[in-house]
């Protein structure tokens, strides 16, 4: 069964440092995304895991974006007791600007990044 997905739209509130396990090549990064009203903020901490560590480096804190990521949880017993609890992880998946904020630059038209790559093109060495 596939997870369920969910897109939170905010401004980036924290943006914390790549971390990595101790026994193993896995690493991640939590950013926290503030949304709702100015009045009653809601937050929410998203993983990036792996490969998607970097996909928040274009984004500065202020920025407003748009992340999409996968619904998790994990479910933790005491060592010897009963005692239960329940934690939710949002793994993110992909992140985007949202068009027509302030605090981004336009992003690039097709001519103007059609123009980028035909200059990049010129630094061929044949």
């Amino acid at each position: 069964m596939a997870s369920p997905s969910v897109e939170i739209v905010g401004r980036v509130e924290h943006i914390g440092q790549i971390q990595s396990s101790k026994t193993s090549d896995y690493t991640w990064r939590d950013v926290s995304i503030k949304h709702g009203s100015d009045k009653y903020p809601e937050y929410s901490k998203i993983t990036l895991k792996k490969d998607k560590t970097s996909l928040i480096d274009p984004f500065p804190i202020g920025s407003m974006v748009n992340a999409f990521c996968f619904v998790g949880g994990t479910k933790y017993i005491k060592k010897g007791t009963t005692q239960v609890n329940y934690f939710n992880n949002l793994t993110c998946t992909y992140i985007k600007a949202v068009e027509g904020d302030p605090g981004q630059p336009p992003a690039a038209t097709a001519q103007e990044h059609d123009q980028q790559k035909m200059e990049d093109d010129d630094d061929l060495p044949f």
